[in-house]
């Protein structure tokens, strides 16, 4: 997955949360919540059975 290059995707771990970091916790578990990509500017095409991004 690290190895995968696209411009809308990052994976990383150069940031690390502790359990004492409340601050740190929060904004993690707001971008767990959130959805990567917006179902309404998908595109899906029946006949190839393809979904692309924005």
């Amino acid at each position: 997955m690290l190895g995968w290059r696209h411009p809308w995707f990052s994976a990383h771990n150069d940031v690390k949360v502790t359990a004492e970091d409340a601050g740190g916790r929060k904004k993690l578990a707001g971008c767990m919540l959130r959805a990567p990509v917006s179902l309404e500017k998908m595109t899906y095409d029946a006949a190839k059975l393809l979904a692309t991004p924005p």
